[in-house]
């Protein structure tokens, strides 16, 4: 499902980049949702396209490119980039669709599958990000050399992994856009939890609301803020960020156009005002000007605002959201099409409750059982009877006094109740339970 008005703020006022994922509903008649969510040009999630099938495999997502590529008329795939999470029947299905487009890869699922072919620990970690995160092949390839010198075969892991699928240093210039995480995906499904839990109908009722609902908010938004601002405002705050930067380094005029930068610990960077572009590659693959860029438009005497891509501009956010989805009035008001109605899926009877949590992965386990190591555990408390004083059990299964109880039963005398032994070095507390417990639980360090 695609709305028109949304589609065309889409075509006309994002970039083109589109994150993709599936997400299970939590009915009892299962089912996936597969969504495509863009970026605005305040780089907030742009809701763009969603369908409920079956389930996730390879023929379910071609049907969902194959429509998605007609409805936006995408023609120079290769202007493209399809982000998504590793799945197999995603990454064939998106080939076969789009063939020319960059695929990315979400970084932390490439991590998760990077610690369960056993390369795991903290400074692994660090290391892959960092060369995600590298925006120059020469920095890519200083960075994949640190990964080699703390494990060898965990830099051959990456051998069959492109860099262009990962790694910001060979990510494509044209979406303008430089994320590593499908967040934005992630983003959108945490919007619609309650959805998810309703019947299909229902669900994509909820959704079309969400849908005018949004349009309409941001819409109004821009007008009433934004309306007298060149950019949006999370565009406006980063580039602050990097005037502050920009300071610390030192441009050398080579022409109009062409300067030399040189930064703290000896770095130098080269910056084409003309072309819009910087040895460290930030200007062009994502059209914010970095540091480097903005030092050198101050020796020029140029405002680095106007250097910005026209993607980051409020006139292109009012592209995305004027226009509107339309309300509809309720059911018995619509007019008789003499068409058959939808039918209900197939019904398949789960042998469990439904899952309404998501499947965690293999270090979001890990790390719940390191939390759980630091709580406090009753393993070794040693239980002591309230009938008899010993240890090992509790006045429940206590032998003596079932013994006693037999006993008295048989010869028809009172029923002994809880003995009291004389021993001053135990005190017995009557708001206490049955059973009454010596706590010799031993604390690890980090319990502290």
């Amino acid at each position: 499902m695609c709305f028109n008005r949304v589609k065309q703020g889409f075509l006309v006022g994002c970039r083109p980049l589109i994150g993709v994922d599936g997400t299970f509903l939590k009915r009892s008649i299962g089912g996936v949702l597969l969504i495509a969510v863009g970026l605005d040009a305040n780089n907030s999630i742009y809701p763009l396209a969603y369908a409920v099938t079956g389930g996730e495999n390879k023929d379910s997502w071609a049907w969902f490119f194959k429509l998605l590529k007609e409805d936006l008329k995408i023609e120079r795939d290769y202007e493209w980039t399809i982000m998504s999470d590793k799945q197999k029947s995603l990454i064939q299905a998106c080939d076969n669709v789009f063939p020319n487009a960059a695929h990315r890869f979400c970084v932390k699922h490439m991590h998760g599958n990077f610690s369960s072919a056993g390369f795991k620990g903290e400074a692994l970690r660090k290391a892959l990000c960092v060369a995600a995160k590298a925006t120059s092949p020469a920095e890519f390839a200083s960075k994949m050399e640190e990964i080699a010198a703390i494990d060898k075969h965990a830099a051959k892991w990456f051998d069959d992994k492109p860099p262009s699928q990962w790694s910001r240093a060979y990510f494509s210039t044209y979406p303008k856009c430089d994320i590593l995480l499908n967040n934005v995906c992630e983003c959108f499904n945490s919007k619609i939890l309650d959805a998810r839990e309703k019947s299909i109908i229902e669900m994509l009722e909820l959704l079309r609301l969400y849908m005018m609902q949004r349009m309409q908010q941001n819409r109004d938004l821009a007008v009433n803020k934004w309306k007298d601002y060149m950019h949006c405002p999370r565009i406006v705050e980063r580039i602050e960020k990097r005037m502050e930067k920009a300071t610390q380094s030192f441009p050398f005029k080579s022409n109009d156009d062409l300067y030399e930068v040189s930064c703290p610990y000896g770095d130098h960077y080269v910056v084409n005002i003309k072309d819009h572009t910087c040895s460290c590659r930030r200007w062009e693959l994502t059209g914010i000007l970095c540091p480097h860029a903005i030092s050198a438009l101050w020796i020029a005497k140029k405002d680095p605002m106007l250097y910005v891509s026209s993607w980051y501009t409020v006139e292109k956010y009012l592209l995305c959201y004027e226009g509107c989805v339309c309300p509809m009035s309720r059911e018995r008001n619509w007019k008789n099409t003499g068409l058959k109605g939808p039918k209900p899926p197939l019904y398949g009877k789960l042998a469990r409750r439904p899952k309404k949590q998501r499947r965690r992965s293999m270090d979001e386990v890990e790390q719940a059982k390191e939390k759980q190591k630091k709580k406090m555990s009753k393993v070794s408390a040693v239980i002591r009877c309230k009938y008899c004083l010993q240890r090992g059990h509790n006045m429940r299964s206590c032998k003596l006094r079932k013994d006693e109880h037999t006993e008295a039963v048989h010869t028809g005398s009172q029923v002994p109740q809880n003995t009291t032994a004389n021993v001053e070095d135990i005190s017995v507390d009557c708001n206490d339970t049955e059973a009454e417990t010596e706590e010799l639980v031993t604390c690890t360090p980090s319990n502290f």
